[in-house]
C-alpha cells in the first residue's frame, strides 16, 4: 500500500516555532550555550571597526542585529534579523565556537531526522554531509526542543572556490549527501575519497528524502566541507515503503508537481540536485560542458527517466579525472566582485 504525502498534513506536530528566547536563555546557558547579547555584538563590532567610530546599534547598516531602538541593558538578547524567529546565534561556553540554536517541536520530523543522521554509526560515515548536532535541549512541558549545531556559512554566495577542482569537490559533496540519505551506510576503500556502496540489500535501509534542496540550504565550514540544512520538510521512510508526494514542496519544483501529479520523493530530490548544480555553475562562473551534459537527463519530463543519485555519483567520479590537471587548476572565468 502506498503512502501519499500532502503539504501540511501533519502541521500540529511539525509547526515552525517562534519561541520567547528570554524564557529559555538560562536553560541553554546551564547546558553550556550563551545566546548573543547586545554586548556581544558591540564587542564584535569594536574588533571589526577598531580605530573607527563605533556606529549606533540602531543604524540599519551597522548590523543585522538591531531592534527599533537600543536597549538600556546590554545583556539583553540581540536577535539577528536575518534569521527566522525559530533560530538564534550563540556561542559554546566550552570552546568559544559559534553555534546556531534552532527551536523545533519535540515530535517534528526535523528533530527525528537530525537525531537519526547524528547517530554515532552515521556520524562516522564519510558521506554524512550534515552539520554535527552538538546538543539537543528538550523542554517537554512546552513540546519544544533546541537543536544546537556549529555555525557554518554560505560559501558559494560569499566566497567563490579558487579553482575548478575545489568547486567540483563541493559539487561532489552535494551529490554524496543525497546518495547517503537514500542508501544509508557506505564504506571507504584504502583511504580514498571515492566511496563504495554496499549491496542492494542496504538500499533505502535508511531512506530519507529532504524535499527542500536548494543553494540557500547548502552551507560550508570554510575548510572544504559542505552540508545541507533545513530538514523541516524532510521525511524518513521505512524500507520498501511506496511513497508519493503531491503539492508544492520546497524551492526546486519538478514539472510533475507543478501539474498537480503525484511524484516519487527521491526523484524530486534528484531534480533539485540538478537545479542546484546548474545554479552553482552560473553563480561561480565555472562552465564545465561535461558537467552540463552529465546533469542534462535530470531535467527530463518523465521522472522515471531521471538517473539515480548513485549513478550520478559514479558518472561524476568518472568525469573528473578526464578533465585533466590543467583545467582542474583553472580559476573561474568570472572576475571576483
Amino acid at each position: 500500500m502506498s503512502l501519499l504525502i500532502v503539504p501540511g498534513d501533519d502541521h500540529l506536530d511539525n509547526p515552525r516555532l517562534a519561541p520567547d528566547w528570554n524564557l529559555y536563555r538560562h536553560i541553554l546557558y546551564s547546558r553550556g550555550y550563551a545566546l548573543l547579547t547586545f554586548r556581544d555584538i558591540k564587542l564584535c563590532q569594536q574588533k571589526v571597526w577598531e580605530g573607527r567610530r563605533l556606529q549606533s546599534l540602531t543604524h540599519p547598516k551597522s548590523s543585522r542585529h538591531h531592534p527599533q531602538q537600543a536597549p538600556l541593558d546590554e545583556n539583553a538578547l540581540c536577535r539577528d534579523a536575518g534569521l527566522p524567529e525559530n533560530m538564534f546565534r550563540g556561542v559554546s561556553l566550552r570552546d568559544g565556537r559559534k553555534v546556531i540554536v534552532k527551536a523545533v517541536h519535540t515530535r517534528s520530523r526535523e528533530l527525528d531526522v537530525l537525531r537519526f543522521l547524528s547517530a554515532p554509526s552515521l556520524r562516522l560515515d564519510p558521506m554524512n554531509h550534515t552539520i554535527p548536532v552538538l546538543d539537543v535541549v528538550e523542554i517537554p512541558a512546552d513540546h519544544t526542543a533546541f537543536v544546537v549545531q556549529e555555525e557554518w556559512t554560505r560559501q558559494l554566495h560569499t566566497e567563490r572556490p579558487s579553482n575548478l577542482r575545489k568547486f567540483l569537490r563541493l559539487i561532489r559533496q552535494c551529490i554524496e549527501v543525497i546518495v547517503s540519505l537514500l542508501f544509508g551506510h557506505a564504506t571507504q576503500c584504502s583511504g580514498n575519497l571515492i566511496v563504495f556502496f554496499q549491496g542492494v540489500a542496504f538500499m533505502h535501509s535508511h531512506g530519507v528524502c529532504h524535499l527542500d534542496m536548494s543553494l540557500r540550504n547548502i552551507l560550508t565550514d570554510g575548510n572544504g566541507r559542505c552540508a545541507f540544512i533545513d530538514f523541516e520538510l524532510s521525511r524518513r521512510l521505512q524500507r520498501g515503503q511506496d511513497v508519493r508526494i503531491c503539492g508544492r514542496l520546497g524551492t526546486e519544483i519538478p514539472k510533475e508537481l507543478d501539474r498537480g501529479e503525484q511524484a516519487d520523493p527521491f526523484k524530486v530530490d534528484v531534480y533539485a540536485l540538478g537545479a542546484i548544480i546548474s545554479r552553482a555553475c552560473q553563480l561561480t562562473g565555472y562552465n564545465v560542458p561535461e558537467l552540463t551534459q552529465l546533469i542534462g537527463p535530470i531535467a527530463k519530463v518523465q521522472p522515471e527517466d531521471r538517473p539515480s543519485a548513485r549513478s550520478l555519483l559514479r558518472a561524476f567520479d568518472k568525469m573528473v579525472p578526464q578533465l585533466g590537471e590543467t583545467r582542474l587548476s583553472m580559476a573561474s572565468s568570472v572576475p571576483r566582485p
